[in-house]
C-alpha cells in the first residue's frame, strides 16, 4: 500500500522553501496551499494557491481547525485541471519536485498540507494514488490504511495507494507539514471510484 520511491529530494532546500512559501502565504484558510493552479478555470479572487486547496466538489473555509462554511464549488475542478506551477514559485525547490515526478507521473494538485496537533482526518478513499514527501512530522503523527498504520519519516517520497480507504491522525504535539501530489486518475480509476460512490 505504500512504496518507498527511489528517487531522494534534498531536505534542507525542501524546509527552507517551505518556510518562504508559508511567510507569502496563509495556509491556515483550509490548512493547505496549491503549488498548480487550473488555468483554465476562473482564478481564485486571492491568489491561485488557494483554487485547488481542499475538495474540488465543494470549498470548506476553515479556522483554527474549525468548519466555517462548506459551499459546492461554482465551477467543477478536476485533478486534469491543474496543468501549470503557480508562477510566482518557480524559483523554489518544489518546482524541481514537482518536474522531476512529472517525468514518471501523470500529476495534478501540488499541496503543502498542514495538519495540526490532535487532529485526524475523515475517513475517506481518494480517485487516484498520491505521492507523500514528509517536510515536517513528528513520531505522533501516522497514515492509517485500511487496518494498517503507517509512519513516513521526512527524507523519503512515498507512492500511497490512497484508492483504499484511510485517514491520518497527528497526536504530536505540533504541526505536521507534507508535500502531496495528486495523480490523475486513471479511467478506471475513475470508474471504480464512481460506482463506489453511487
Amino acid at each position: 500500500m505504500i512504496e518507498t520511491l527511489p528517487i531522494q529530494f534534498d531536505q534542507d532546500r525542501l524546509l527552507t522553501d517551505l518556510y518562504e512559501v508559508l511567510d507569502t502565504f496563509d495556509i491556515k484558510r483550509q490548512d493547505q496551499l496549491c503549488l498548480t493552479h487550473a488555468p483554465d478555470k476562473p482564478k481564485h479572487p486571492d491568489h491561485n494557491v488557494y483554487q485547488g486547496c481542499g475538495s474540488l466538489s465543494y470549498e470548506v473555509g476553515l479556522r483554527g481547525g474549525d468548519v466555517l462554511k462548506k459551499v459546492q464549488r461554482e465551477h467543477s475542478l478536476s485533478e486534469k485541471h491543474f496543468t501549470t506551477f503557480i508562477p510566482e514559485l518557480k524559483h523554489t525547490y518544489f518546482y524541481h519536485v514537482y518536474e522531476e515526478l512529472k517525468k514518471s507521473y501523470n500529476i495534478g494538485r501540488v499541496r503543502i498540507i498542514m495538519l495540526q496537533p490532535n487532529r485526524c482526518l475523515t475517513w475517506h478513499k481518494d480517485v487516484s494514488k498520491r505521492i507523500h514527501i514528509p517536510l515536517i512530522t513528528n513520531p505522533g503523527n501516522k497514515l492509517v490504511i485500511e487496518d494498517n498504520v503507517y509512519f513516513l519519516p521526512t527524507g523519503k517520497a512515498y507512492e500511497v495507494q490512497t484508492t483504499n480507504m484511510h485517514s491520518a491522525f497527528n497526536g504530536g504535539n505540533s504541526n505536521r507539514y507534507n508535500l502531496l501530489v495528486s495523480t490523475i486518475p486513471t479511467d478506471t480509476e475513475e470508474q471504480e471510484f464512481n460506482e463506489t460512490f453511487k
